[in-house]
């Protein structure tokens, strides 16, 4: 999704594209790469089909959140609060979502629900909205990091994320963290370090930049407006 990320935001002008940058998102993708590269060895094997709808995935993953970054600078409302997306955006998320999911999930839950009691029942409910506000609440401050941000600087840390997810699987269900493994985890964190500094420099150098073109403007403005009182007394004089 990173990499896809920062092809989009070049397409779409939202990021320029800087060798820096690239060499960051690169170094990114072959720590996660390297990091998950056990999975091949896993019971289930090698899914080509799979493999393929995950890239679609994260293409239009990518895709999403540069969509959502032009919307900030393109609608006033959005810009001023980010809410407004998600209010204007998960309507079509429902509407394409939920027929899959009720084509797909409904005849096994029924079937589920002949075996198990009442309370069961009224326990998975609970536990499934308990889920469904958690992911609520990450959309929310996933949008307003992107409005605070970008959708690079949010990719990034998705591959964060991805970081505490392996090593979370590692403590939870003891997943085994190889010697690869723990390269690529160190090469996603020092990368994201990385472009966390540069961000940041950037970031100061576009404030300095804002501060002295404010000054200038301001200062312009006081020369003007000492020229036009020079007029207006020269123009009493001559009355």
């Amino acid at each position: 999704t990173l990499a896809w990320t920062l092809i989009w935001a070049t397409a779409f002008r939202l990021e320029p594209c800087r060798l820096k940058t690239v060499l960051v998102v690169l170094v990114i993708v072959g720590g996660l790469v390297l990091a998950t590269e056990g999975e091949r060895h896993q019971t289930y094997g090698f899914s080509a089909f799979g493999t393929i709808l995950v890239l679609v995935a994260a293409c239009l993953g990518g895709a999403r959140w540069c969509l959502t970054q032009a919307l900030f600078s393109r609608d006033a409302a959005c810009a001023e609060d980010p809410v407004v997306v998600v209010y204007h955006v998960s309507p079509a998320g429902v509407l394409t979502l939920l027929p899959i999911a009720l084509l797909w999930e409904f005849p096994r839950l029924y079937f589920w629900l002949q075996l198990v009691s009442t309370e069961g029942a009224i326990s998975a409910f609970l536990f499934a909205c308990g889920a469904g506000v958690i992911a609520y609440l990450m959309l929310l401050a996933e949008v307003k990091l992107l409005h605070e941000t970008s959708s690079l600087s949010l990719s990034v840390g998705g591959a964060l994320k991805d970081v505490s997810q392996i090593c979370l699987a590692s403590v939870t269900f003891g997943d085994e963290i190889t010697l690869g493994t723990a390269a690529g985890l160190v090469l996603v964190l020092a990368a994201s370090l990385a472009y966390a500094k540069s961000r940041a420099g950037r970031r100061r150098s576009a404030s300095v930049a804002e501060g002295a073109t404010r000054y200038a403007v301001v200062t312009t403005k006081g020369d003007f407006d000492d020229a036009l009182d020079d007029d207006d007394l020269n123009d009493n004089e001559l009355l």
